[in-house]
């Protein structure tokens, strides 16, 4: 009986291990300053949030659509590039990589360079 309790205890706690996997250094809230639009306006705030959530949606600005707004998106990520479908099915690939703590990504020919403002997802939008 002692055995068999040991082996499920064994069991419990491996099973219990394999669901920590590691969180996507990806995930989180991000600021830019640049969106690398070229607009200099009073109404637009100083920076940017750009949210990754754990479930793989996501909020941000999307310049180089037919808009410059905030945007809510579904993401996957295979290799260095974010594939995104946002709300309005616009589809985007943004290439993405890490420099230090910085993100930086990469879309309509231009790089934009985030900083992580926190580990979590502070901006909600469900």
């Amino acid at each position: 009986m002692k055995k068999l309790v040991a082996l499920i205890l064994v069991v419990f706690i491996c099973v219990s291990f394999t669901a920590c996997g590691e969180k996507s250094k990806i995930i989180g809230t991000w600021h830019t300053y640049d969106l690398g639009v070229g607009i200099d306006s009073p109404e637009i705030p100083p920076y940017y949030s750009i949210v990754f959530a754990p479930d793989g949606t996501g909020r941000g600005p999307m310049a180089g659509l037919d808009r410059l707004d905030t945007v809510v998106f579904d993401y996957t990520i295979e290799d260095d590039i974010i594939k995104v479908v946002t709300d309005y099915g616009d589809k985007i690939d943004i290439r993405y990589w890490f420099e230090g703590d910085n993100l930086l990504l990469e879309w309509n020919n231009y790089t934009r360079t985030l900083h992580k403002y926190s580990d979590d997802v502070i901006i909600e939008w469900h």
